[in-house]
């Protein structure tokens, strides 16, 4: 059996030490290289995470009130306060530090209706599952598992989500979220968020569900139509990007997956689509800004990853992580193909 390594053209991770970010070089010391939180040069990373360029540039644009924007901008993609979160909690920034649980509080002070038991937008209106989702995952990561509208957003979700894979019989087929067809843009960050949910807040239904939200991003083979799997779900899933918060792509999902450690033979294809996809020195490229509704055409953004068309250390760190969980897996199943 081979080492997760020898399936790469060439093996990047001495690059990745050497990164100006010391996000990169602190998850590929604890990510790749199984670096325990304790070790010394792991914490000085990690503590470096704070002061870096940009941490400080995303930090530097909050108002006075420790937000991003206005009241009823507060999930404005991708410049509003929610996507700020994601973003800091994506770089390994410390939710404990000061101002986070804050701002993750804030966001559900503006975007929770008790009289609803669910999030609202601005206008008062249901949000859509994508954002009732990353809200959610943003409130778990900066500690607020205790607090009742968590706990009442987690049973909205719990009691009013399912996922559908060409089904007319539901009760409004026509929703462009959650009806016949669960929309992959909702798919993705409530499979996130269910996993994200700490096993005393769990029940037999939640759990039922996230399996229900895995089954469903692997009928569809991660990337790929589940009728037609000879095509991609769109070409937004095969154009890396990072982070994949509204248009996912097969990375991310791959890497939702491989963190749960499922291994299953429907992510072969997106695995060897991964694989494939790494340069010559190395790396991958990005592929696609985080930010871009379609080519040239973008929204504003206070924080960016890279240049696109170029060697990309976000995606080079996460597609490593996600090939080497899958290969130290399949190992470990005894899969004569690997």
């Amino acid at each position: 059996m081979k080492e997760w390594k020898e399936y790469l053209k060439k093996d990047p991770v001495s690059r990745l030490l050497e990164s100006d970010s010391p996000s990169i070089r602190y998850f590929t010391l604890t990510e790749l290289l199984g670096k325990h939180a304790d070790d010394e040069t792991v914490i000085r990373e990690k503590n470096a995470i704070s002061s870096s360029a940009l941490v400080t540039k995303i930090l530097g644009a909050r108002n006075s009130d420790g937000y991003w924007g206005k009241t009823h901008e507060s999930i404005r993609r991708f410049s509003g306060t929610l996507w700020q979160l994601m973003i800091l909690l994506e770089t390994g920034f410390d939710p404990s530090l000061p101002g986070m649980q804050k701002a993750a509080e804030y966001l559900l002070d503006v975007n929770f209706d008790g009289s609803q038991g669910m999030l609202v937008s601005w206008k008062k209106t249901p949000q859509v599952p994508c954002y009732q989702s990353q809200i959610l995952w943003v409130a778990i990561k900066c500690g607020l598992s205790s607090d009742p509208r968590v706990k009442t957003v987690i049973g909205w979700i719990r009691d009013n989500v399912e996922f559908h894979d060409g089904d007319d019989t539901v009760k409004n087929p026509d929703d462009m979220c959650l009806g016949r067809h669960t929309c992959i843009r909702a798919a993705v960050p409530l499979v996130q968020a269910l996993a994200a949910v700490p096993q005393e807040l769990r029940d037999e239904k939640l759990n039922t569900l996230l399996r229900s939200g895995n089954e469903f991003l692997l009928i569809h083979h991660v990337y790929r139509r589940s009728h037609n799997t000879g095509k991609s779900i769109s070409p937004y899933m095969t154009r890396l990007t990072f982070p994949g918060f509204y248009y996912p792509d097969m990375l991310q999902i791959l890497y939702l997956l491989t963190g749960e450690g499922i291994f299953d033979t429907r992510m072969e294809d997106a695995i060897e689509a991964v694989r494939k996809k790494q340069d010559a020195d190395g790396m991958w490229k990005l592929q696609r800004q985080y930010n871009e509704r379609k080519p040239g055409d973008t929204f504003p953004v206070i924080a960016e990853f890279g240049e696109k068309g170029e060697a990309n250390e976000w995606i080079t760190l996460r597609a490593l992580c996600v090939l080497k969980r899958w290969y130290e897996n399949a190992g470990q199943h005894g899969n004569a193909c690997y």
